[in-house]
């Protein structure tokens, strides 16, 4: 998922460009603030339907300036949260997890997150495993899976627009107290 976040209000560019000659940073700044805004509200609504924290939710996001003045932002949500972050938990049958904060645990038999339940292999962060060929005892391990990402989660909830409507509110307001910034800072108030 990529949200863009682009300038709009034509008239509020128009008084930028009385109080400022240099547009294209003021223009960066405030797409960037907005789309730190629209970070953590994508955070906030995906750890209220999921049970994983905002902060691991926004490790997952990516911001980049896109195009030659850096004015334009993207917001990337589409990086699959690892089952490590969902409460994995090794017992005797497997590796328990829990994604939907309304739903119940689910268990992968044979999966596995160290040499035995109640012990994790430090060097594996948590992250569950799982052998491809169970009837080997030495076969190759491999990661066990990923959750969803948070553009997933927004989507399966319809709550992209919402999203983008916060992040265009948050734009119009950033550039509004932008260019009260600059005309106090030019009057010589600040």
């Amino acid at each position: 998922m990529t949200i863009s976040v682009q300038m709009e209000a034509s008239s509020v560019i128009e008084a930028l460009k009385k109080v400022t000659d240099n547009l294209p940073k003021q223009m960066s700044i405030v797409s960037m603030k907005a789309a730190r805004t629209g970070k953590s509200a994508i955070a906030k609504i995906v750890s209220g339907k999921i049970m994983v924290t905002q902060a691991t939710v926004k490790k997952k996001i990516t911001v980049k300036r896109v195009g030659p003045t850096g004015a334009e932002v993207t917001l990337d949500a589409a990086q699959r949260i690892n089952l490590r972050h969902f409460g994995a938990r090794q017992t005797k049958k497997g590796v328990g997890y829990k994604i939907d904060r309304g739903g119940k645990r689910k268990t992968v038999v044979g999966a596995f997150q160290g040499p035995r339940p109640g012990r994790m292999n430090i060097k594996w962060k948590g992250m569950p495993f799982i052998r491809d060929n169970l009837a080997n005892n030495r076969s190759t391990i491999r990661p066990l899976g990923w959750g969803p990402s948070p553009y997933g989660v927004l989507k399966k909830n319809d709550q992209v627009k919402v999203v983008e409507e916060i992040i265009r509110a948050e734009l119009r307001k950033q550039m509004a107290e932008r260019l009260r910034y600059l005309t106090l800072k030019k009057s010589g108030t600040i």
